[in-house]
């Protein structure tokens, strides 16, 4: 009786409460995206394509993808914008546009975990969840 108690306790406790630390945990066995691939030399990881900062709505390739289904790159930056002058405290006004914006990536729009569906991160943290759902039975 008291192991199936136990077992369920250590189950709901792994199910719900540390399910929102998942990522932490990622990110302190150094297995999300960005820690392998370092954005600035990997810049076209396909979890870094897909990616959107939902804190600030923005993504990581910022004049989109490629191909929306299968992305092997984002979008070049548009030439009007590339051919104005970037604006600094001797260039202002209409003619000049922030050095952001003619970035084609935004790896400053990545979390501090990228741990998307298809990355090795995503696969540990499922399979941890199969083994604590297996343990739990077994117990049982």
């Amino acid at each position: 009786f008291w192991a199936s108690t136990i077992s369920f306790f250590l189950a709901f406790l792994g199910w719900f409460a540390l399910a929102p630390l998942a990522l932490d945990v990622a990110s302190s066995m150094e297995i999300c995206e960005n820690q392998k691939f370092p954005p600035l030399d990997y810049p076209r990881q396909v979890a870094y394509l897909k990616f959107k900062n939902l804190k600030s709505g923005k993504f990581y390739c910022q004049y989109g993808k490629d191909n929306d289904d299968k992305p092997t790159d984002c979008n070049d930056v548009p030439s009007d914008i590339a051919s104005k002058a970037t604006c600094s405290d001797t260039v202002t006004g209409g003619d000049c546009v922030s050095a952001e914006a003619k970035q084609k990536y935004l790896p400053d729009e990545l979390a501090t975990c990228v741990c998307t569906g298809g990355t090795e991160c995503k696969d540990v943290i499922a399979n941890a969840g199969v083994a604590s759902v297996a343990s739990t039975i077994f117990v049982r």
